[in-house]
C-alpha cells in the first residue's frame, strides 16, 4: 500500500472499518456502537465519551481521516445541512466558508425545486456569491428517488 509507518497503516485499516460503519449502519457492529456511543446522532458527530473501549477509541481517532475525504451525493437534499456538511467540492473541503448564514435556508432541499428536480437559482443568488452559485449549479442532482448518500 505504500505506507512507511505501521501507525499510518493501522489508521488506514481502522478508517476503512469506520467507512463501513457509515455506509452500512444496519450491520451488527454499527448498531452496537451506535447504541453505546452515539444513540441520538451519527458516527461522524459522535463524541469519544467517558471510558471508551479500545475499539471505539480507535474508530473515533480514525474518523478524522474519513471527514477529510467525504462528500455527498445529492438527491433530494433533505439530509444535508448547507452550513455544516461538506457538500461542495473544492479546496475548502466541501464546506461553505465565509458565508453569512441565512437561517431561512438550512438544508440543501431548500435550494432544490422538487417538481423540476433543478436548483432554485433565485434562492442561490440571494444566499451565495457568484462563484458558489456556479459551483452549486454544476452539481447534478440524482433525481432517481434515492436518498442523499455520504460518498
Amino acid at each position: 500500500m505504500g505506507f512507511k509507518s505501521l501507525t499510518e497503516f493501522n489508521v488506514a485499516l481502522v478508517a476503512k472499518q469506520c467507512w463501513r460503519l457509515i455506509t452500512r449502519p444496519q450491520c451488527l457492529l454499527a448498531q452496537v456502537l451506535k447504541a453505546r456511543y452515539y444513540p441520538n446522532d451519527n458516527l461522524l458527530n459522535a463524541n469519544l465519551g467517558s471510558n471508551p473501549s479500545y475499539v471505539w477509541r480507535s474508530i473515533w481517532n480514525a474518523k478524522g481521516l474519513i471527514e477529510k475525504g467525504r462528500g455527498w451525493r445529492i438527491d433530494n437534499g433533505q439530509h444535508i445541512n448547507i452550513w455544516n456538511e461538506p457538500w461542495l467540492s473544492g479546496p475548502s473541503g466541501g464546506f461553505l466558508k465565509n458565508q453569512a448564514i441565512n437561517c431561512n435556508y438550512t438544508l440543501v432541499s431548500d435550494l432544490i425545486d422538487n417538481t423540476s428536480g433543478t436548483w432554485k437559482i433565485a434562492n442561490l443568488e440571494l444566499i451565495f456569491d457568484e462563484e458558489h452559485v456556479r459551483k452549486i449549479c454544476a452539481i447534478s442532482l440524482a433525481n432517481a428517488g434515492l436518498t442523499d448518500e455520504v460518498i
